[in-house]
């Protein structure tokens, strides 16, 4: 087991909870609550800086050249990151809590309010919203030619691409619900418990753990990783615990599954490597708190804290 030496640091001025770290044309896209910041890895330079209006909770998306934010003000924005300029701003009366879904030339996004907005990603332009029961703070996801989005109190809506509700299920339970397609199936988290359903919101089989399913789950062919509490474990399709690792703290990023290897994040700041058999290869901190996963390039790993401090190590 090695330890990685920083290759740069530095620090933004900016509030990074929950912020996914993007990769874009090879450089690292990191979006705070007041604005995003584009670092050249290779130079270890800021090239590109912009502020947004409202403010960020989680949950940006990157399509191509295009950069979605969601704010709590209620502004959706669009930026080309490409050009340095922005595309389209989208503001209501309410809050965007949570990630978009891009689907092809559509961008589905939920609201505090429980309403579901679909939108051309080209132009903002509303096709149609659906009023449901809210807030939803985890993002919509896509199986098949259907749409599915669960809000904070269980309940889970399945709509076609057209805004039709086709099936719903409740479970009551004060906690995001995190939607993960796998197959034919739907993979959902409540507190301490995993569900499985079919496409029809039909539950097939549960599992119940000692702590909360903080962390959305990540998916393996056959399997998935899962972070409850202050472990990580692998988990077959069959429900069976294939291996356990203790984390420092509780993990709260999404681990990140990637060239045959699991990234983890701890609520500490400390990442771990580990193989798909669930042993520990390497190690890094990232200097604080961090809510944030890893970003992994082919050359190099980046870590962010809570506070803003980037941490890039070579790889």
């Amino acid at each position: 087991m090695a330890a990685l030496t920083p290759y740069w640091e530095l620090h933004l001025r900016d509030n990074f909870t929950h912020s996914t770290p993007l990769l874009w044309r090879g450089k690292a896209v990191l979006v705070g609550t007041a604005g995003f910041f584009v670092l050249d890895l290779e130079k270890r330079t800021v090239s590109l800086h912009r502020r947004f209006p409202g403010t960020r909770l989680m949950g940006e998306s990157l399509v191509h050249d295009l950069l979605v934010v969601p704010t709590l003000r209620g502004f959706l924005h669009c930026f080309d990151l490409k050009g340095a300029k922005p595309l389209w701003s989208l503001r209501r009366r309410d809050s965007f809590l949570a990630k978009a879904l891009v689907d092809g030339g559509a961008l589905y996004a939920g609201t505090a309010r429980g309403i579901l907005y679909k939108l051309s990603l080209e132009t903002g332009r509303v096709l149609w919203r659906k009023r449901l029961s809210g807030p939803f703070y985890s993002a919509p996801v896509k199986m098949g030619k259907a749409v599915y989005i669960g809000n904070i109190r269980g309940d889970l809506y399945g709509l076609s691409s057209q805004g039709r509700v086709f099936c719903t299920f409740s479970r009551p339970w004060p906690g995001p619900l995190h939607i993960s397609p796998r197959g034919d199936r739907l993979a959902f988290t409540m507190g301490k418990t995993l569900l499985f359903s079919d496409e029809d919101c039909k539950i097939k089989w549960k599992k119940v753990f000692g702590a909360p399913l903080v962390a959305p789950p990540a998916a393996l062919k056959n399997s998935m990783v899962l972070a409850p509490g202050r472990e990580v474990l692998l988990l077959d399709e069959g429900g069976r615990v294939r291996w356990r690792f203790k984390t420092r703290s509780r993990v709260v990023a999404k681990p990140l599954v990637k060239n045959s290897f699991i990234f983890v994040v701890d609520s500490s700041g400390f990442l771990y490597q580990l193989d798909f058999r669930g042993s520990l290869l390497k190690t890094a901190y990232a200097g604080g708190p961090s809510y944030s996963p890893p970003l992994v390039t082919r050359g190099f790993l980046l870590l962010l804290t809570l506070d803003g401090k980037v941490t890039v190590f070579k790889r």
